[in-house]
């Protein structure tokens, strides 16, 4: 009796329907609605507990970096390459 059915099922599937499975579709469902509650819970988390560094400086020093850095940036340059530093820090 069921393969009866399964087969009745697929007589009656129009050849023009989307190729998308519900697993597939369910999936995208998952992820689309798991990207909006990590979303919301960024903005609860921001509206609760503010920023840590609001109110502090920005050293000058440190300022300094920031400008030359975004200035060599802005010029071409790049810092050294992830692959190398992780081999110098034996993170392999």
């Amino acid at each position: 009796m069921a393969s009866t059915l399964s087969k009745k099922r697929l007589r009656k599937t129009p050849a023009s329907k989307p190729a998308t499975t519900r697993p597939a579709r369910r999936a995208a469902g998952d992820a689309h609605l798991k990207a909006v509650v990590k979303e919301a819970l960024r903005e609860v988390l921001a509206e609760e507990l503010g920023d840590p560094d609001e109110g502090l400086e920005v050293r000058p020093e440190i300022l300094a970096r920031l400008r030359r850095q975004d200035e060599e940036f802005a010029a071409g340059q790049r810092g050294r390459p992830f692959e190398d530093v992780v081999k110098e820090m034996g993170l392999e």
